[in-house]
C-alpha cells in the first residue's frame, strides 16, 4: 500500500520540483532585468547631471580641475614685509625673489632677497635705555636683521577655489616652505649709534597663500620665521624673526584662458 501511494505521488513531486526550478529561473531573469534597467536609467541621467553641473557652476574643466598649470614655470615676486614679533626693535622691509615650479606640488625658491629698515622699539627706549647710564648704553645693543638672503623648498599640498560672484571664481594655493637663510645683522646701540655687523647662518620656516589671477599674475600672503643667532643686550641667543609679507607675482609664461575652454 505504501509503495502504491508513493507511485501515485511521484508525478506530483516531479511537477512541484520542476515548478520550483521554473520559478527560480523566472525570478532570476526578472531581477537581472530590473538591474539592467536601473543601470540604463542611470546612464541616461548622466547627461542631465552634467548639464546641471555646467549650468550652475560652469564647465567641468574650469571648476573641478586646476586651470593654472605651474609646471616648469618661473615665478618672480616683489613685496613688502613687516615684523611685529620683537619687543626690542621694530622693522619693515622690501623683498624680491624667484621660484621655479617643477609641478603643481613641488617648487624651489633659489633666492629670496630682503632689505629691512628698523629702529629700537619704544619698549627698549623707555624701559631699558632710559634706566641705565651712558656707559652701558654704548656697550649694549640689539641685532637688527638688516638684510636676509634665503633659499627654500616649497610644497603645495592644497589647491582650492572659492565662488565669489556668479561670474568669478578665486583660485588659491596653500603652501609650506623650509630652507636656509643667511642673515646680515647690524647692532643698534641703546645710545642710538650703530655697532657691529655680522653675517649669521640660520633657517627659514613659513607658510603662505597664493591667489592666482588671469593671464600670468598672482598675489601672495606669507608668514615666515627666520631663525638665527644674535646678540641681544650682551647675550648671544637664538632669535626668531617672525614676519608677515604681501607680494605680487608674475609668471614668465602666461596661463591658458579658462574662459575659452
Amino acid at each position: 500500500m505504501t509503495r502504491l501511494h508513493s507511485l501515485r505521488l511521484a508525478p506530483y513531486t516531479k511537477f512541484m520540483a520542476n515548478l520550483s526550478r521554473l520559478a527560480f529561473v523566472t525570478s532570476t531573469i526578472f531581477f537581472l532585468g530590473i538591474q539592467a534597467k536601473a543601470q540604463e536609467s542611470a546612464e541616461d541621467l548622466k547627461p542631465v547631471q552634467n548639464y546641471q553641473i555646467q549650468s550652475q557652476y560652469g564647465p567641468d574643466s574650469a571648476v573641478l580641475n586646476p586651470i593654472f598649470p605651474k609646471d616648469s614655470k618661473i615665478e618672480l615676486s616683489l613685496g613688502a614685509n613687516y615684523s611685529p614679533s620683537s619687543s626690542l626693535y621694530d622693522y619693515a622691509g622690501v623683498s624680491g625673489g624667484a621660484i621655479y615650479h617643477f609641478n603643481r606640488r613641488h617648487a624651489i625658491e633659489p633666492v629670496l632677497l630682503q632689505y629691512n629698515f628698523g629702529a629700537l622699539s619704544s619698549f627698549a627706549k623707555t624701559q631699558i635705555a632710559d634706566k641705565i647710564d651712558n656707559t652701558k648704553k654704548t656697550q649694549l645693543g640689539v641685532d637688527l636683521p638688516r638684510m636676509i638672503v634665503s633659499s627654500n623648498y616649497i610644497f603645495t599640498p592644497y589647491y582650492s577655489k572659492m565662488h565669489l560672484t556668479d561670474l568669478s571664481i578665486a583660485h588659491m594655493d596653500f603652501y609650506a616652505l623650509v630652507g636656509l637663510a643667511s642673515v646680515y645683522t647690524e647692532s643698534l646701540k641703546l645710545n642710538n649709534a650703530l655697532g657691529d655687523k655680522n653675517w649669521r647662518m640660520g633657517a627659514n620656516l613659513g607658510m603662505g597663500l597664493r591667489v592666482l589671477m588671469h593671464s600670468r599674475f598672482g598675489a601672495r600672503f606669507e608668514v615666515r620665521d627666520f631663525i638665527h643667532s644674535a646678540n641681544q643686550l650682551g647675550a648671544n641667543e637664538l632669535t626668531n624673526d617672525i614676519q608677515a609679507s604681501l607680494s605680487l607675482s608674475i609668471f614668465l609664461d602666461s596661463f591658458p584662458d579658462y574662459t575659452q575652454m
